[in-house]
């Protein structure tokens, strides 16, 4: 089995086919799709697994009174 990473701009013609072309085959089983968090996510995700997260209220609420949404 052979690891490609592709970067797809979704909103070009080009990009659609390609998609168009990938989820024919994984829906054969030919191809396995893994979608990898983009770098501000495996930053964010790095700061929970260290501990450096902000801890803020138990509900939506407390949250939004924090965000001062």
């Amino acid at each position: 089995m052979k690891t490609i990473t592709l970067e797809i701009n979704e909103n070009s013609k080009a990009g659609q086919t390609v998609i168009e072309i990938i989820n024919a085959f994984k829906n054969k089983g030919g191809i396995k799709v893994i979608k990898t968090p983009n770098e501000t996510t495996l930053k964010a995700m790095a700061e929970i697994e260290n501990k450096k997260g902000k801890k803020v209220g138990k509900t939506s609420t407390e949250l939004f009174e924090e965000l001062d949404i």
